[in-house]
């Protein structure tokens, strides 16, 4: 059973990572969603497979939580059933970080509809693994974020640039250490 939405008027951003562990992916999702103005938006986070230890700390935070169930991020049933939750929760933008976990948050909002952001290269993110999936962000996704460090306030200012624009996938780089 899926647990409650967020119904308020906030922007409901959906973070993807493989699972709370304690990963660099994971780490940087929890930093991001709770950092953000909670005005203005409404964080989730979605685990790809099972939650991880972490994830008791995020409820706690005020964070919903909730796993897939996959068995990875090759899994085929992973776009169309992470989909299925982005359209449950209403999610207004989709936020993929973890190595491959970028690619299914990707494809996930195409089917969904709506706007994803993806770290490829920055915090929480190797580089993409090859040039397949080089291709296949910069098709799917609506915005690639590329290194430097991304704190919740520069988050938040490239979510709301992409919530009001539709432009086409294009990589960011940051100026500096924030």
């Amino acid at each position: 059973m899926l647990p409650p939405r967020c119904t308020t008027g906030r922007a409901n951003v959906l973070y993807l990572v493989a699972s709370l562990d304690g990963s660099p992916a994971a780490r940087c999702a929890l930093e991001l969603a709770v950092g953000l103005p909670r005005e203005r938006f409404c964080p989730m986070v979605l685990c790809v497979g099972r939650e991880g230890a972490g994830a008791g700390s995020a409820r706690e935070g005020g964070l919903a939580v909730e796993a897939l169930g996959l068995a990875g991020v090759l899994d085929p049933r992973g776009p169309w059933r992470a989909a299925r939750v982005l359209r449950y929760r209403r999610a207004r933008l989709v936020h993929g970080l973890g190595q491959g976990v970028e690619v299914l948050a990707a494809a996930a909002a195409r089917l969904g509809g709506i706007p994803c952001v993806v770290a490829g290269g920055g915090p929480g993110s190797g580089p993409p693994r090859g040039r397949m999936a080089r291709r296949a962000l910069a098709f799917l996704a609506d915005r690639v974020l590329d290194g430097g460090t991304w704190d919740a306030a520069r988050a938040a200012a490239t979510y709301l640039e992409v919530l009001r624009s539709k432009s086409p996938a294009r990589v960011d780089a940051p100026e500096g250490p924030a």
